[in-house]
Protein backbone atom coordinates (compact mmCIF):
# COMPACT_ATOMS: atom_id res chain seq x y z
CA UNK A 1 0.00 0.00 0.00
CA UNK A 2 1.07 3.06 -1.11
CA UNK A 3 2.28 5.92 1.67
CA UNK A 4 -0.35 8.58 2.49
CA UNK A 5 2.91 11.00 2.25
CA UNK A 6 5.34 11.74 0.09
CA UNK A 7 8.67 10.75 2.03
CA UNK A 8 11.84 13.03 1.78
CA UNK A 9 14.68 9.85 1.21
CA UNK A 10 18.41 10.86 0.96
CA UNK A 11 20.55 9.13 -1.10
CA UNK A 12 24.50 9.00 -0.38
CA UNK A 13 26.82 8.41 -3.12
CA UNK A 14 30.34 6.61 -2.42
CA UNK A 15 33.07 7.30 -4.46
CA UNK A 16 32.23 4.77 -6.93
CA UNK A 17 30.06 7.15 -9.00
CA UNK A 18 29.36 4.92 -11.61
CA UNK A 19 27.86 2.59 -9.21
CA UNK A 20 25.94 4.86 -7.31
CA UNK A 21 24.64 6.53 -10.01
CA UNK A 22 23.21 3.24 -11.50
CA UNK A 23 21.80 2.82 -7.78
CA UNK A 24 19.98 6.19 -7.56
CA UNK A 25 18.64 5.20 -11.25
CA UNK A 26 17.13 2.42 -9.98
CA UNK A 27 15.62 4.05 -6.33
CA UNK A 28 14.14 6.60 -9.08
CA UNK A 29 12.29 3.88 -10.93
CA UNK A 30 10.82 1.94 -8.17
CA UNK A 31 9.63 6.10 -6.72
CA UNK A 32 8.16 6.80 -10.66
CA UNK A 33 6.32 3.04 -10.65
CA UNK A 34 5.28 2.12 -7.10
CA UNK A 35 5.82 5.12 -4.50
CA UNK A 36 6.48 8.36 -5.02
CA UNK A 37 9.16 9.85 -3.16
CA UNK A 38 11.11 13.57 -2.99
CA UNK A 39 14.53 11.98 -3.36
CA UNK A 40 17.82 14.28 -2.25
CA UNK A 41 21.21 13.09 -3.80
CA UNK A 42 24.34 13.40 -1.49
CA UNK A 43 27.87 13.51 -2.84
CA UNK A 44 30.83 11.47 -1.67
CA UNK A 45 31.98 12.89 1.47
CA UNK A 46 27.98 13.29 2.72
CA UNK A 47 28.97 12.40 6.58
CA UNK A 48 28.24 15.68 7.97
CA UNK A 49 25.21 16.67 5.75
CA UNK A 50 23.22 13.57 6.45
CA UNK A 51 24.05 14.06 10.65
CA UNK A 52 22.42 17.84 9.75
CA UNK A 53 19.80 16.79 7.67
CA UNK A 54 18.74 13.90 10.23
CA UNK A 55 18.98 15.84 13.01
CA UNK A 56 16.68 18.29 12.00
CA UNK A 57 14.45 15.59 10.60
CA UNK A 58 14.00 17.11 7.13
CA UNK A 59 14.21 13.50 5.59
CA UNK A 60 12.08 10.38 6.26
CA UNK A 61 14.92 8.10 5.26
CA UNK A 62 18.30 7.04 4.08
CA UNK A 63 19.51 4.92 1.04
CA UNK A 64 23.32 4.43 1.05
CA UNK A 65 26.92 2.60 1.29
CA UNK A 66 27.48 2.96 5.21
CA UNK A 67 31.33 1.98 6.94
CA UNK A 68 29.93 0.64 10.13
CA UNK A 69 26.77 -0.16 12.62
CA UNK A 70 28.35 2.63 14.81
CA UNK A 71 27.95 5.19 12.33
CA UNK A 72 24.47 4.19 11.25
CA UNK A 73 23.94 4.11 14.98
CA UNK A 74 25.07 8.19 15.58
CA UNK A 75 22.95 8.89 12.25
CA UNK A 76 19.64 7.59 13.68
CA UNK A 77 18.95 8.71 17.00
CA UNK A 78 15.73 9.85 15.33
CA UNK A 79 14.45 6.85 14.14
CA UNK A 80 14.94 7.04 10.21
CA UNK A 81 14.46 4.52 7.56
CA UNK A 82 17.58 3.23 6.70
CA UNK A 83 19.07 0.44 4.34
CA UNK A 84 22.08 -0.21 3.31
CA UNK A 85 23.63 -1.09 -0.06
CA UNK A 86 26.81 -2.51 -0.02
CA UNK A 87 29.27 -4.59 1.57
CA UNK A 88 31.66 -2.37 2.49
CA UNK A 89 31.39 -3.43 6.08
CA UNK A 90 29.21 -5.94 7.75
CA UNK A 91 26.12 -3.94 8.61
CA UNK A 92 23.47 -5.50 11.25
CA UNK A 93 22.03 -2.10 12.21
CA UNK A 94 19.76 -1.71 9.08
CA UNK A 95 18.83 -4.28 5.78
CA UNK A 96 20.87 -4.68 3.66
CA UNK A 97 20.72 -4.96 0.03
CA UNK A 98 23.71 -5.81 -2.30
CA UNK A 99 25.12 -8.01 -4.64
CA UNK A 100 26.15 -11.99 -3.54
CA UNK A 101 30.02 -11.27 -3.47
CA UNK A 102 30.50 -14.97 -3.14
CA UNK A 103 28.80 -15.66 -6.82
CA UNK A 104 30.95 -12.99 -7.93
CA UNK A 105 34.09 -14.65 -6.77
CA UNK A 106 32.70 -18.15 -8.28
CA UNK A 107 32.31 -16.27 -11.63
CA UNK A 108 35.64 -14.99 -11.82
CA UNK A 109 36.70 -18.86 -10.88
CA UNK A 110 35.09 -20.91 -13.59
CA UNK A 111 35.62 -18.08 -16.28
CA UNK A 112 39.69 -18.62 -15.24
CA UNK A 113 39.63 -22.15 -15.37
CA UNK A 114 37.88 -22.64 -18.04
CA UNK A 115 40.98 -20.84 -19.59
CA UNK A 116 42.83 -23.68 -19.29
CA UNK A 117 45.33 -21.86 -16.73
CA UNK A 118 46.27 -24.08 -13.57
CA UNK A 119 47.98 -20.99 -11.69
CA UNK A 120 45.51 -18.47 -9.95
CA UNK A 121 45.93 -15.68 -7.45
CA UNK A 122 43.45 -13.05 -6.15
CA UNK A 123 43.95 -9.55 -5.81
CA UNK A 124 41.82 -7.10 -3.15
CA UNK A 125 41.37 -5.34 0.49
CA UNK A 126 41.11 -7.41 3.02
CA UNK A 127 39.67 -4.13 4.97
CA UNK A 128 36.44 -4.37 3.03
CA UNK A 129 34.08 -6.89 3.63
CA UNK A 130 32.95 -7.39 0.17
CA UNK A 131 36.58 -7.96 -1.00
CA UNK A 132 36.68 -10.99 2.05
CA UNK A 133 33.58 -12.60 0.26
CA UNK A 134 34.89 -12.52 -3.44
CA UNK A 135 37.79 -13.69 -2.19
CA UNK A 136 36.13 -16.79 -0.42
CA UNK A 137 34.17 -17.58 -3.42
CA UNK A 138 37.19 -17.51 -5.70
CA UNK A 139 39.11 -19.54 -3.42
CA UNK A 140 35.93 -22.30 -2.67
CA UNK A 141 35.56 -22.67 -5.89
CA UNK A 142 39.16 -23.64 -7.09
CA UNK A 143 38.91 -25.81 -4.34
CA UNK A 144 36.27 -27.59 -5.75
CA UNK A 145 38.13 -28.23 -8.61
CA UNK A 146 41.11 -29.54 -7.28
CA UNK A 147 43.26 -25.89 -7.83
CA UNK A 148 44.93 -23.98 -5.33
CA UNK A 149 45.28 -19.73 -5.28
CA UNK A 150 48.46 -18.21 -4.57
CA UNK A 151 48.62 -15.99 -1.29
CA UNK A 152 47.36 -12.59 -1.51
CA UNK A 153 49.42 -9.86 -2.88
CA UNK A 154 50.85 -6.41 -1.45
CA UNK A 155 48.58 -3.74 -2.12
CA UNK A 156 50.27 -1.40 -4.92
CA UNK A 157 53.15 -0.44 -6.43
CA UNK A 158 56.69 -2.21 -6.98
CA UNK A 159 55.44 -4.80 -4.42
CA UNK A 160 52.72 -5.62 -6.32
CA UNK A 161 54.61 -5.98 -9.66
CA UNK A 162 57.59 -7.75 -8.18
CA UNK A 163 54.50 -10.42 -6.54
CA UNK A 164 53.18 -10.46 -9.74
CA UNK A 165 56.92 -11.58 -11.33
CA UNK A 166 57.08 -14.22 -8.53
CA UNK A 167 53.83 -16.15 -9.24
CA UNK A 168 53.94 -19.13 -11.85
CA UNK A 169 52.99 -18.33 -15.34
CA UNK A 170 50.55 -18.16 -17.15
CA UNK A 171 48.02 -17.18 -14.22
CA UNK A 172 44.76 -16.21 -13.97
CA UNK A 173 44.32 -13.13 -11.08
CA UNK A 174 41.03 -12.20 -10.16
CA UNK A 175 40.86 -8.47 -8.48
CA UNK A 176 38.29 -7.37 -6.02
CA UNK A 177 37.41 -4.41 -8.84
CA UNK A 178 38.02 -2.66 -11.51
CA UNK A 179 39.99 -0.20 -9.85
CA UNK A 180 42.45 -3.64 -8.20
CA UNK A 181 42.07 -4.67 -11.73
CA UNK A 182 43.89 -1.80 -13.20
CA UNK A 183 46.82 -1.30 -10.97
CA UNK A 184 47.66 -5.39 -12.08
CA UNK A 185 47.51 -4.61 -15.13
CA UNK A 186 49.70 -1.19 -14.44
CA UNK A 187 52.14 -3.39 -12.25
CA UNK A 188 52.25 -6.17 -15.11
CA UNK A 189 53.04 -3.77 -17.80
CA UNK A 190 55.78 -2.15 -15.44
CA UNK A 191 57.96 -5.69 -15.29
CA UNK A 192 56.81 -6.17 -18.97
CA UNK A 193 54.24 -9.01 -17.83
CA UNK A 194 52.12 -9.81 -20.85
CA UNK A 195 48.59 -9.59 -20.39
CA UNK A 196 46.74 -11.66 -20.89
CA UNK A 197 49.19 -13.85 -22.41
CA UNK A 198 51.15 -14.55 -18.99
CA UNK A 199 48.37 -12.65 -16.60
CA UNK A 200 44.94 -13.05 -17.30
CA UNK A 201 43.21 -10.02 -15.27
CA UNK A 202 39.07 -10.39 -14.38
CA UNK A 203 37.70 -7.32 -12.51
CA UNK A 204 34.33 -6.60 -10.98
CA UNK A 205 31.91 -3.41 -11.74
CA UNK A 206 32.03 -3.01 -15.68
CA UNK A 207 33.63 0.42 -14.98
CA UNK A 208 34.95 2.13 -18.27
CA UNK A 209 37.39 4.76 -16.63
CA UNK A 210 39.21 2.16 -14.86
CA UNK A 211 39.47 0.69 -18.33
CA UNK A 212 40.88 3.36 -19.75
CA UNK A 213 43.60 4.08 -17.52
CA UNK A 214 44.28 0.54 -17.17
CA UNK A 215 45.47 1.11 -21.23
CA UNK A 216 44.13 -2.06 -21.84
CA UNK A 217 40.15 -3.37 -21.94
CA UNK A 218 39.36 -5.06 -18.95
CA UNK A 219 37.34 -8.09 -18.45
CA UNK A 220 34.85 -7.07 -15.65
CA UNK A 221 31.60 -8.90 -14.01
CA UNK A 222 28.63 -6.66 -14.03
CA UNK A 223 26.91 -5.45 -10.61
CA UNK A 224 23.19 -5.48 -10.88
CA UNK A 225 23.32 -1.79 -9.32
CA UNK A 226 19.80 -0.55 -10.75
CA UNK A 227 18.37 -3.65 -9.31
CA UNK A 228 19.90 -2.86 -6.09
CA UNK A 229 18.49 0.72 -6.31
CA UNK A 230 14.69 -0.64 -6.71
CA UNK A 231 14.98 -3.50 -3.99
CA UNK A 232 16.16 -0.94 -1.48
CA UNK A 233 13.90 1.36 -2.34
CA UNK A 234 10.98 -1.47 -1.75
CA UNK A 235 12.65 -2.20 1.58
CA UNK A 236 12.51 1.48 2.66
CA UNK A 237 9.12 1.92 1.70
CA UNK A 238 8.14 -1.24 4.27
CA UNK A 239 10.43 0.95 7.14
CA UNK A 240 8.15 3.33 6.04
CA UNK A 241 5.19 2.27 6.33
CA UNK A 242 5.90 0.04 9.35
CA UNK A 243 6.42 3.22 11.63
CA UNK A 244 8.78 2.57 14.86
CA UNK A 245 7.57 -1.28 14.76
CA UNK A 246 10.10 -2.36 12.41
CA UNK A 247 9.98 -5.43 10.68
CA UNK A 248 12.73 -8.29 10.71
CA UNK A 249 15.25 -6.81 9.17
CA UNK A 250 15.58 -8.23 5.14
CA UNK A 251 18.30 -8.77 3.85
CA UNK A 252 18.49 -9.53 0.44
CA UNK A 253 21.99 -10.59 -2.22
CA UNK A 254 21.47 -10.17 -5.66
CA UNK A 255 23.19 -12.95 -8.68
CA UNK A 256 25.81 -11.03 -10.01
CA UNK A 257 25.27 -9.39 -13.56
CA UNK A 258 27.80 -11.51 -16.47
CA UNK A 259 30.79 -11.46 -17.11
CA UNK A 260 32.32 -9.34 -19.97
CA UNK A 261 35.12 -10.64 -21.63
CA UNK A 262 37.89 -7.96 -23.00
CA UNK A 263 41.60 -8.23 -23.74
CA UNK A 264 43.18 -8.29 -20.43
CA UNK A 265 41.64 -12.12 -19.93
CA UNK A 266 40.85 -13.08 -23.75
CA UNK A 267 43.19 -15.51 -24.53
CA UNK A 268 43.62 -16.57 -28.22
CA UNK A 269 43.76 -20.23 -29.05
CA UNK A 270 41.44 -21.37 -25.73
CA UNK A 271 44.95 -21.58 -23.55
CA UNK A 272 46.38 -18.47 -24.69
CA UNK A 273 49.86 -17.86 -27.11
CA UNK A 274 52.93 -18.77 -26.07
CA UNK A 275 54.30 -16.12 -23.91
CA UNK A 276 57.26 -15.66 -26.32
CA UNK A 277 55.00 -15.01 -29.22
CA UNK A 278 52.83 -12.97 -27.06
CA UNK A 279 55.60 -10.94 -26.61
CA UNK A 280 56.63 -10.59 -29.97
CA UNK A 281 52.81 -9.64 -31.64
CA UNK A 282 52.68 -6.90 -28.72
CA UNK A 283 56.05 -5.35 -30.14
CA UNK A 284 54.26 -5.51 -33.11
CA UNK A 285 51.12 -3.97 -32.23
CA UNK A 286 52.92 -1.00 -30.22
CA UNK A 287 55.77 -0.54 -33.37
CA UNK A 288 53.17 -0.42 -36.20
CA UNK A 289 55.14 3.32 -37.42
CA UNK A 290 58.44 1.42 -36.74
CA UNK A 291 60.73 -0.94 -38.99
CA UNK A 292 60.89 -4.45 -38.03
CA UNK A 293 63.17 -7.54 -38.25
CA UNK A 294 62.80 -10.88 -37.45
CA UNK A 295 66.16 -10.43 -34.98
CA UNK A 296 64.80 -7.59 -33.51
CA UNK A 297 61.62 -9.64 -32.49
CA UNK A 298 63.57 -12.41 -31.00
CA UNK A 299 65.33 -9.94 -29.15
CA UNK A 300 61.84 -8.69 -27.33
CA UNK A 301 60.66 -12.29 -27.27
CA UNK A 302 63.92 -13.46 -25.33
CA UNK A 303 64.19 -16.25 -27.42
CA UNK A 304 66.60 -17.57 -30.59
CA UNK A 305 65.16 -16.68 -33.71
CA UNK A 306 64.67 -20.45 -34.62
CA UNK A 307 62.71 -20.92 -31.65
CA UNK A 308 60.44 -17.90 -32.43
CA UNK A 309 59.84 -19.49 -35.80
CA UNK A 310 58.64 -22.41 -34.44
CA UNK A 311 56.72 -21.31 -31.67
CA UNK A 312 55.05 -18.81 -34.20
CA UNK A 313 54.52 -21.68 -36.25
CA UNK A 314 52.66 -23.57 -33.31
CA UNK A 315 50.67 -21.10 -32.21
CA UNK A 316 49.63 -18.73 -35.63
CA UNK A 317 50.48 -21.06 -38.70
CA UNK A 318 53.02 -18.92 -40.05
CA UNK A 319 56.34 -17.66 -38.94
CA UNK A 320 57.54 -14.15 -38.38
CA UNK A 321 58.96 -12.64 -42.28
CA UNK A 322 58.41 -9.19 -44.26
CA UNK A 323 54.58 -10.13 -43.15
CA UNK A 324 54.56 -10.28 -39.40
CA UNK A 325 50.80 -10.79 -37.82
CA UNK A 326 49.40 -8.13 -36.33
CA UNK A 327 47.45 -8.82 -33.05
CA UNK A 328 43.74 -7.73 -32.68
CA UNK A 329 41.28 -7.03 -29.95
CA UNK A 330 40.57 -10.83 -29.27
CA UNK A 331 43.07 -12.64 -31.69
CA UNK A 332 45.38 -12.33 -33.83
CA UNK A 333 44.64 -10.59 -37.15
CA UNK A 334 45.62 -10.60 -41.33
CA UNK A 335 49.40 -9.92 -41.64
CA UNK A 336 51.25 -6.94 -41.75
CA UNK A 337 53.77 -5.92 -43.81
CA UNK A 338 57.31 -5.34 -42.36
CA UNK A 339 60.76 -5.27 -43.68
CA UNK A 340 63.25 -7.24 -42.55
Amino acid sequence: MPLLTKPNVAVAFDLNFQSATEIFEGVSDYSREHQPMNLVPLNFGFEEVLVDLAGSRKIDGIIGSFVSDAWIRTINHAGLAIVNVSNLSRIQAAPTVSVDDEAIGATAATALIKADLENFAFAGNPGYYFSRLREHGFRKTLANSNRTCASSPPPSGRALARWLENIPHPAGVFCADDFTAREVVLACRAVRLNVPGEIAVIGVGNSAVDSIFAGVPLSSIMLPNREIGVAAARILTGELASGTKRRTRENLALEPGPLVQRDSSLRPGGGGLDPAVERALNHIRDNLAQPLSVELLSRVAAVSRRSLELKFRESVKTVPTRRSPGYGSHAHTNCLSRRR
